[in-house]
């Protein structure tokens, strides 16, 4: 039996704080098919990575717009 491919997104945030970010993690977690989150807000674009069992790019973007928050993906 073959493992589950994970794909991985990773997306450009205005994401500025640990309790932001926590709250982020807790509503993308309740996401079925996710398996890892993780931030990188040191980076200059608060890096969010998610490991996922299906491509979650779009529905990542719109549940981060939809709490007024920037999410664009990076290439």
């Amino acid at each position: 039996m073959t493992k589950p491919k994970i794909m991985v997104s990773v997306s450009r945030t205005s994401i500025y704080g640990e309790g932001v970010a926590e709250i982020i993690k807790l509503r993308l977690s309740k996401l079925s098919y996710v398996s890892r989150i993780t931030f990188d807000l040191e980076d200059v674009d608060n890096v969010l990575r998610i490991d996922a069992f299906k491509n979650t790019s779009k529905e990542v973007i719109r549940n981060l717009r939809d709490i007024i928050l920037c999410c664009e993906k990076l290439e």
